[in-house]
């Protein structure tokens, strides 16, 4: 793109001298499977909109492996509503982030559900919801012994030697959103392919909280289970994008920033039109993209989201950059040098008909200068127009790249000369023959 930008400029340039004036994955939460199977997470993707300390989390998440039956969880620190998500949201979030290189977009995803739950003491069914190829449910839970039973009295694949690690979230009182995939759909097959190595439908989750989480904690525990040794080598760590978006710039001590800005109105309605509601209600908010591959071992906790207060935007706007407005310079000095001393010197043409102009005072002269002078004033606007108007749908991408500003204010600045050069000569004509006639 810079090389064909590079070369419009270059014709730019030679038109000046030409008339002489011139854009897979399940995340948060574990993933369980049983004995003798594993389904590994190669990527995860979530997008988090926080406001009014109410979070909502759609989580996408990549697969591979053998395992046809396995239990997601994801607890939360409030009651959560449990609604299906959109693989194009995170098509629109790759696109406003400028990232999608032909390795962010999700082309295709399926989905699954939840049956068979039922209330036991002291685990509580809150609610149960089949979404797309999920099964669902949220349950609350006092002992997490009796949890970990429950799950798998209940068809959920969980270890029960994990249930420790469900303690922590149970004594704070913690909510748990669990997923599995259809029955109907494993006996039938229809869905394994998808469990082999791919992507399945994102779920969002809504819940309150006093602060921006993403449960990873499980997923660590998770993907630190025994797996084959083909597959061990590939789980070491596992690649993270989180989009976050709120009020302010955010960020995750795990994470790297790559993307951070303001979205408007206009991409915020993009992404509502994904969440299947309007969602999001402000008209401006900040958007951070944060990634990386994170070492398992490291997974040691849920990720909290903190606040930057600064907000500054990353990547640095080119225009903020002491390069752009050299490159910009330089076009200016450079493109009017080329104008004058081109092998066809047009330029110094125009230059030599002033000055005769002044010098010699025959009429034919005056005539031929003004008529050249005319005529290339008409000609370099018309190239300044057509150029602005050719390039419409990518001039603010144009505008701000490879010294167009400096050889557009050069073509602008020579316009300006020489339309006042014009107008100086016609009426030097008028005054000079009309004086003479007299």
């Amino acid at each position: 793109m810079k090389f064909v930008k590079m070369f419009l400029l270059l014709i730019i340039a030679l038109l000046l001298c030409s008339v002489g004036n011139i854009k897979s994955t399940k995340a948060d939460g574990g993933i369980f499977y049983p004995p003798n199977y594993y389904s590994a997470q190669t990527t995860q993707k979530a997008f988090i909109y926080f406001a009014n300390q109410k979070e909502n989390l759609v989580v996408l998440t990549g697969f591979k492996g053998n395992a046809k039956d396995f239990v997601w969880i994801i607890p939360t620190p409030s009651q959560p509503e449990i609604n299906k998500g959109s693989i194009d949201l995170f098509n629109n979030l790759a696109e406003i982030t400028k990232t999608d290189n032909g390795t962010d977009i999700i082309y295709s995803g399926t989905s699954w559900g939840l049956s068979g739950a039922s209330k036991s003491t002291p685990v509580e069914v809150i609610s149960e919801k089949t979404i797309d190829v999920y099964d669902t449910a949220v349950l609350k839970a006092s002992d997490e012994n009796a949890l970990a039973k429950w799950l798998t009295d209940h068809g959920y694949s969980f270890p029960p030697e994990q249930s420790p690690n469900l303690k922590n979230y149970v004594d704070n009182g913690w909510y748990f959103a669990i997923a599995k995939i259809k029955a109907d759909l494993i006996s039938s097959g229809g869905i394994v392919p998808e469990l082999a190595e791919g992507t399945l439908t994102p779920l969002r989750l809504s819940f309150q909280s006093e602060k921006i989480i993403y449960p990873m904690r499980l997923t660590g525990i998770a993907l630190m289970q025994a797996a084959p040794a083909s597959v061990s080598a590939n789980v070491s760590s596992i690649p993270i994008t989180l989009y976050v978006l709120s009020d302010h710039k955010t960020e995750q001590k795990l994470l790297v920033t790559t993307w951070a800005n303001w979205i408007d109105q206009t991409e915020i309605n993009k992404l509502n039109s994904n969440l299947d509601a309007n969602v999001i209600s402000e008209p401006k908010l900040f958007l951070t993209k944060m990634s990386n591959a994170v070492d398992v071992k490291n997974i040691n906790d849920d990720f909290i989201i903190g606040a930057v207060s600064d907000n500054l935007v990353y990547p640095t706007p080119v225009y903020k950059t002491a390069g752009f407005w050299l490159e910009n310079l330089l076009f200016l000095i450079i493109i009017p040098i080329i104008i004058i001393f081109i092998p066809i010197p047009l330029g110094l043409i125009f230059i030599v008909f002033i000055l005769l102009q002044i010098y010699v005072k025959k009429k034919w002269l005056y005539i031929l200068g003004s008529i050249y002078q005319i005529l290339s004033c008409f000609i370099l606007l018309a190239i300044i127009f057509t150029i602005l108007i050719e390039s419409s749908s990518d001039l603010k991408e144009l505008w701000f790249s490879n010294g167009f500003i400096g050889g557009m204010m050069a073509a602008v600045a020579l316009l300006i000369l020489g339309v006042y050069v014009t107008v100086k000569m016609l009426k030097r004509y008028k005054k000079t023959f009309s004086f003479s006639n007299n």
